[in-house]
């Protein structure tokens, strides 16, 4: 298997509601995994296989084939963990990491007086973003290990691609 390139995205199929308290309800029907392997020997991915199409990478004289595939994932209240089909052997290293918390407002207006935005709910959210270099970098150095939120919202992208290989947690 000689694959160039790859991405792996994963998302959420959900749905939330707000109740009378404020509070946040959300509801996880699945996820969706879009795969895209560009390679010399046409490697296709598991799923229904919606594109695939001759490619050129700059670098590479003869030409490559890209398939693209999507399936489903059942409902789980935590984000799949995603590996890629690509081998790098290397040093990771916590590229991005983004905490906080995300307020829902909605604006109320009236026809006489003043309008205003109206809090009614707050979430905690993450981003996570690692990068595993192919020998490139010397030393392995982080930013601390954090324990991601366990909202079932985000998802993940990964991709490897210039022997780098990357890979981002949203939650929340």
């Amino acid at each position: 298997m000689s694959i160039i390139r790859e991405n792996i995205t994963v998302t959420p199929i959900t749905s939330e509601r707000v109740d009378t308290t404020g509070a946040i309800h959300r509801y996880v029907f699945g996820w969706t995994v879009q795969h895209t392997i560009t390679s010399f020997d046409g490697t296709a991915p598991d799923g229904t296989l919606v594109d695939s199409s001759a490619v050129m990478v700059q670098g590479y004289e003869r030409p490559m084939s890209e398939m693209t595939s999507i399936k489903i994932l059942p409902p789980t209240l935590e984000v799949p963990d995603v590996e890629a089909n690509t081998d790098i052997n290397g040093v990771e290293v916590a590229s991005f990491v983004k905490e906080g918390e995300k307020t829902r407002v909605y604006t109320r207006v009236r026809v006489n007086g003043n309008n205003e935005v109206v809090e009614y709910a707050a979430a905690p959210y993450g981003v996570y973003e690692t990068k595993e270099f192919a020998d490139a970098m010397g030393n392995d150095w982080t930013f601390g290990e954090r324990d991601p939120t366990s909202a079932a919202e985000g998802g993940v992208i990964v991709t490897a691609a210039n022997g780098v290989l990357t890979k981002t947690k949203m939650k929340g």
